[in-house]
């Protein structure tokens, strides 16, 4: 009983879709001029890049901020009243601001510069300039380094230093604004106290000289000392906040922690006066309050002339504490393009989107492409690689057309070459299947048209007769026959397969010899009208049975399976069939509904065969059947050909 059809693994499967090593090697040969093409295309753009690319060229500035932690001054309180838990960070973002770029762009020039000339207004000219400087900090340190980017190594010198200068300036404003904010706050509250004092002083008078006994009330308060009174000290601090609020209100908004958080302290003070205020004994005079009130108000009048003084100084300071470490140089060396890294990156990044492209090229054009794409698709063994008879060969010998297939078998030029040696393979491997156990009646099939499934069967039946094996091909392609064409046959129109099973001849007056002993030949010079009635016909088995009986194997040459159905029925009949695929042509879809068809008639498919393979996609075993060729010379072989 035939074997069955081993299981057809689904195409879709993980296992088929993987690609190994050897395989991807075999693609990259495969489409070597796509992967050159993409890769060229990809550097060539490149080399034009950093040919016309205007060349970048980068100076930088190092500069020092004060250290917020010591010192004295509204930079000072600012910072330790920031909310950003570190100060250098409110200098950063100060270096990255708009404004620092405005006085950078106008110190620096750049409207006049030719870049810039006509195409861009103000507002352009300082977003750009904002692109091409990046300002960093140096870590564990006060340190921030200013870097310019201009295509003039100059002007790039040039802006480095102007954003230096603009960054200083601009911290110096907001330093005299500031100031210049908290001495007018201070000269406001001190006309108010100044008058509040003078009054003070006049009503204590004419009240001490009215009530002359509260002089001993008086002395005993004088005794004590305002800096040790807490109304005093009290009234003192809630000065102090107010100016300090006064300050910060020109730099921040009310909702701002630090603005928050000194309303808190002035509240909590206010609140703390207002209790030591109702606290004062109910048995002191008028005249101790109105005393202690002019007290405070000398206190307080003091305090604002002494802080008033001191804004007044750093309003008119020059120096905001920031030092240039290192001008900018000008540059010699571009920082872009860089041309060795740019045609490296180009080169990777392009050879890795042309094996993407290969890739995917490979999925859509889905052709059988190795013997390991084979075993994994079909899992059945393959029997043999025919290399592709082109490589082995200058082609036809004078007076033979190029259409002409008999050039290609029983050629001496041929001889010892790996294209008759791998026919010698197949038919070795065809025995440890069970070609001479039973195994008499065979098929080379393929699934579509032109992929040498026909010269596969004569060089196969050629292989076995010079085994010394009695071999009959017969011509079953009832509608294209071609087999006396390989042989270069002159065939008659009343020889055919056809004649036979229709009974209008007999198979003994049509066998013709093939060109080496133990050959026969069943050519077919008859183009039937109904093919596939003809091979389903009873009378094929008979015509087996006396073919089985006459000779060791018999080889039938049948038509292609997807395009008519005439061998799907007929592989049925016949011991084993063999089923070619053309190497980088046949598709997988095509191949795997071919074996369903045969798996559908329960026809014994012994294993896989691989036609026109490009050899130099396999080197090793090109490499053999050179190596072979040049035994064959020394006469070793003997005089098999094929």
């Amino acid at each position: 009983m035939p074997a069955p059809t081993p299981a057809l693994p689904d195409v879709r499967t993980p296992k088929d879709q993987d690609i190994d090593l050897k395989e991807f090697l075999r693609l990259g040969i495969k489409h070597l001029r796509l992967i050159g093409a993409i890769t060229g295309c990809g550097v060539l753009l490149a080399a034009v890049y950093v040919l016309v690319a205007p060349p970048t060229y980068e100076a930088s500035v190092t500069i020092k901020v004060p250290d917020t932690r010591g010192g004295s001054g509204v930079l000072k309180d600012l910072a330790m009243l920031s909310s950003s838990s570190d100060p250098m960070e409110t200098y950063l973002e100060v270096a990255q601001s708009t404004n620092v770029a405005a006085r950078a762009a106008g110190k620096a020039g750049l409207r006049q510069q030719p870049e810039y000339a006509g195409a861009y207004d103000g507002d352009e000219v300082v977003v750009d300039a904002q692109k091409k400087v990046s300002v960093s900090l140096v870590k564990l340190s006060n340190l921030l380094v200013i870097k310019a980017q201009a295509r003039d190594p100059r002007l790039a010198a040039s802006l480095a230093d102007a954003w230096a200068e603009g960054f200083i300036e601009a911290n110096l404003d907001f330093s005299r604004t500031g100031a210049h904010n908290k001495r007018q706050f201070i000269e406001q509250q001190l006309a108010g106290v100044k008058e509040r004092l003078l009054q003070g002083e006049e009503v204590l008078r004419h009240l001490a000289e009215r009530q002359k006994s509260m002089g001993s009330i008086s002395r005993d308060n004088d005794q004590r000392s305002s800096d040790r009174d807490p109304i005093v000290l009290l009234k003192t601090q809630v000065m102090g906040l107010e100016v300090d609020r006064a300050t910060l209100a020109s730099r921040y908004s009310q909702d701002h922690p630090a603005m928050r958080e000194i309303d808190a302290k002035l509240k909590e003070a206010q609140a703390q006066l207002d209790k030591e205020m109702a606290a004062l004994p109910k048995n002191e005079m008028d005249y101790l309050r109105l005393e202690r009130d002019v007290k405070v108000d000398e206190a307080i009048y003091n305090m604002l002339l002494e802080s008033g003084e001191e804004a007044r100084i750093e309003e008119n300071v020059d120096d905001s504490g920031i030092v240039v470490v290192d001008k900018a140089q000008v540059p010699r060396i571009k920082v872009a393009p860089r041309e060795t890294r740019v045609l490296f990156l180009s080169l990777v990044l392009s050879l890795a989107l042309a094996l993407a492209v290969m890739l995917v090229v490979a999925r859509i054009q889905d052709q059988i492409g190795s013997e390991e794409d084979l075993k994994r698709l079909t899992g059945l063994p393959v029997l043999g690689l025919i290399p592709d008879w082109r490589a082995e060969g200058p082609g036809p010998e004078p007076g033979q057309a190029r259409h002409d297939p008999s050039y290609l078998i029983n050629a001496e030029r041929f001889d010892h070459t790996y294209y008759s040696e791998s026919f010698k393979s197949l038919r070795t491997n065809l025995g440890f299947t069970g070609m001479g156990a039973g195994l008499k009646t065979l098929s080379v099939m393929s699934p579509g048209r032109a992929e040498g499934k026909t010269l596969a069967n004569c060089n196969l039946a050629l292989a076995l007769a010079l085994a010394g094996n009695k071999v009959c091909l017969v011509d079953a392609d009832l509608r294209k026959p071609s087999v006396h064409k390989a042989f270069g046959l002159a065939v008659s129109a009343r020889k055919g397969l056809p004649l036979l099973l229709s009974g209008q001849a007999s198979a003994a007056g049509m066998l013709q010899r093939g060109p080496v002993a133990g050959l026969q030949l069943l050519p077919c010079g008859v183009h039937a009208p109904n093919p596939a009635e003809l091979l389903g016909s009873p009378r094929v088995a008979g015509l087996i049975a006396w073919l089985k009986a006459r000779f060791d194997y018999v080889i039938f040459d049948a038509a292609p399976l997807l395009p008519v159905t005439d061998s799907v029925a007929f592989s049925a009949r016949l011991d084993g069939v063999v089923l070619l695929a053309r190497f980088e042509q046949t598709r997988r879809g095509d191949l795997l509904r071919g074996m369903e068809q045969l798996a559908g008639v329960k026809a014994r498919v012994l294993g896989m065969l691989l036609n026109a393979v490009d050899m130099r996609k396999y080197s090793y075993t090109y490499g053999y059947g050179r190596r072979y060729d040049a035994y064959g010379a020394d006469g070793a072989l003997g005089g098999e050909r094929s």
